[in-house]
């Protein structure tokens, strides 16, 4: 019998699975706000309704969870959160659905332009992670950074957008740490 919300899923009482975040940035100038995120997502998609027509799973948006970003020192913020934090359920009446973390980052914000940066630290299909505990680093034109006509757009990774600004780096780190 189905039951629960996937867009609301409950909570797993005691989660074990800890893992730590820690963001390094070399921006140009501070930023008004820093976010961070982590998201999970549905690792298996047969306990969702198949839609007939296309043959393939509906499933449901993933879920956001805020990442309590601790800033460190000017450049380094560390936060924390939980690969095990949400309970599964059987939503559909197709078995329990087990959640699983299909990204997690951080958010800069300057004058209204979004830095995103953020990692998929599982194969979400599998269990097994993915270049765990290494950095990914993501490089942004310092040009945006001080362009204020660009505010409520995401700035482009240096590359992307064509060109050779002098860059800033955002880097991301995702490793289990004892909960």
């Amino acid at each position: 019998m189905a039951h629960g919300d996937p867009a609301h899923p409950e909570l797993n009482p005691h989660p074990k699975q800890r893992y730590e975040v820690t963001v390094t940035v070399d921006a140009p100038g501070p930023f008004d706000s820093v976010k961070g995120h982590v998201w999970y997502a549905i690792a298996n998609p047969e306990c969702t309704p198949k839609n007939l027509l296309e043959g393939v799973h509906n499933l449901p948006a993933d879920v956001d969870r805020t990442i309590v970003l601790t800033r460190v020192d000017d450049h380094t913020y560390h936060g924390y959160f939980y690969r095990d934090l949400l309970q599964g359920e059987d939503y559909f009446g197709k078995g329990i659905c087990r959640w699983e973390v299909s990204g997690a980052g951080a958010n800069f914000m300057v004058h209204g332009l979004l830095f995103p940066a953020s990692v998929n630290p599982f194969d979400i299909y599998t269990g097994h992670p993915l270049d765990l505990g290494r950095t990914k680093t993501f490089p942004f034109s310092v040009k945006q950074f001080f362009d204020r006509s660009l505010n409520d757009e995401n700035a482009l990774i240096a590359g992307s957008g064509g060109g050779a600004d002098k860059t800033f780096d955002i880097m991301v780190t995702v490793k289990e740490v004892e909960p």
